[in-house]
């Protein structure tokens, strides 16, 4: 073996020891690692951010007028209906709910804010999660968990 082909081999076993530190350190370890519900609850979160998002289009489109129901939100959001689902075990989405626009009032996970003024104008439906926590949308695109009392002092419906 001559000496350019131990440094190669250096080099690679070096690389090797990089990568596995880097590995290392993004890796969780088993006593912090997420539950299956904190994962679901953070892809809601994601969902109501989205419904603001086209609710807030349809507002510009609409000349300020915000939307009535989840079908108006749903002609903004090219077609993505994933976005209206949390996707629960104990919430089944319907079989045709991802290609029909008319299943979606009936059967979302989410809610619209008609309070004037409002600066929440999406939430989650109330008892989806165990922790009894409720996510909501604000109007500048944060989402905030709130507690199942935080969420009945907003009075929002």
């Amino acid at each position: 073996m001559n000496s350019s082909q131990k440094w190669r081999i250096c080099w690679l076993a070096l690389l090797g020891l990089f990568c596995l530190c880097l590995l290392m350190g993004t890796i969780r370890p088993a006593g912090n690692a997420m539950s299956v519900e904190e994962v679901r609850q953070i892809t809601s979160d994601n969902n109501v951010k989205s419904i603001v998002w086209f609710a807030l289009k349809y507002q510009q489109a609409q000349n300020g007028k915000m939307p009535e129901t989840m079908n108006d939100v749903a002609r903004y959001s090219g077609g993505d209906f994933e976005i209206f689902y949390s996707r629960l075990p104990t919430f089944p989405t319907p079989s045709d709910s991802l290609t029909n626009i008319d299943a979606i009032n009936a059967n979302t996970s989410y809610c619209l804010v008609h309070k004037p003024n409002s600066k929440v104008l999406a939430y989650e439906k109330p008892g989806l999660w165990s922790d009894g926590t409720v996510a909501v949308g604000l109007s500048d695109l944060t989402v905030k968990r709130l507690s199942a009392k935080e969420f009945s002092a907003l009075a929002l419906h």
